[in-house]
């Protein structure tokens, strides 16, 4: 949902998620992983850091 929108998300789609059981500590939360991700990506392919692990198989 929030990675597949740009702007506001659908308050439809949000109350899935709380209908679901999900908190709203766990909607802030879900929303940060992907902030978090996102930045890290952003950051990576900026600075083209080199990857110092192996490929998974």
């Amino acid at each position: 949902m929030l990675v597949r929108t740009h702007g506001t998300v659908a308050e439809a789609e949000v109350n899935a998620i709380r209908e679901a059981g999900s908190t709203e500590r766990q909607i802030v939360e879900i929303a940060l992983a992907i902030t978090s991700i996102t930045f890290t990506n952003l950051v990576n392919r900026v600075n083209d850091t080199t990857l110092d692990f192996p490929a998974v198989a």
